[in-house]
């Protein structure tokens, strides 16, 4: 009876891949050390979706279906033609509605990691909708408040991509900054790999996700 391998953390071997390929971004290179990219990374990339998908599940009691990204990198219409993304990302989607943009993520680095929640890009619709919650006069001071304390608390969030607020929407309204936004992630920036390094890597990510699910809840509520 083959017995199923359980996740033990990312190997020390994946991450210096990583590393290794930030530095030999070309394909003859990336040819000679695929067994290492399959052995040490995809291989445990695999495990530790597959226990945050049910972690998730048993937290929120709500299915969510993760998501590894290619680390081929798409060159159709980027100037930069290194053939890789020398990251290992991963996001993960309650329902598993991958085109809501809205999820959890995770981005392993060669010198650290990125844990975040949210929306990393509104629908059209969804953004009406976010836009109308900001100017509930019970909904906008709540998301106002819950963005405001993660930030307080060590949360990256990306400047807004409008520098106006929209026509339609008063330019002083006291949720303006994020009337301005067409996306609402929150990131948290870890230096080195400490967290990720054994059997606890799951549990460290996991009191991030717990952190950024009110966020998440508010940006799924029917």
């Amino acid at each position: 009876m083959m017995i199923e391998r359980g996740f033990d953390g990312f190997p020390v071997g994946g991450i210096t891949f990583l590393q290794e390929l930030m530095e030999n971004n070309n394909r003859p290179w990336f040819a000679q050390n695929r067994a290492r990219y399959k052995d040490a990374l995809e291989a445990p990339a695999k495990l530790f979706l597959s226990e945050v998908e049910r972690e998730l599940m048993r937290c929120f009691d709500e299915a969510f279906t993760g998501k590894i990204f290619r680390l081929h990198r798409d060159l159709r219409f980027s100037k930069d033609k290194t053939p890789y993304n020398s990251h290992l990302r991963m996001a993960f989607f309650p329902g598993g509605d991958a085109h809501a943009g809205q999820g959890f993520y995770f981005s392993l680095e060669p010198e650290g990691f990125v844990l975040g929640g949210g929306a990393t890009g509104f629908s059209p619709s969804g953004l009406d909708r976010f836009r109308h919650q900001l100017l509930d006069q019970t909904q906008g001071p709540a998301i106002d408040s819950l963005v405001s304390g993660l930030v307080q608390n060590g949360y990256r969030l990306e400047p807004a991509e409008l520098k106006r607020v929209p026509a339609g929407f008063e330019k002083d309204h006291p949720h303006a900054p994020l009337l301005r936004r067409k996306s609402l992630t929150l990131w948290r920036d870890f230096t080195g790999h400490q967290g990720l390094i054994g059997r606890g890597a799951v549990g460290f990510c996991m009191k991030v996700f717990q952190e950024l699910h009110p966020l998440l809840r508010f940006l799924n509520a029917p």
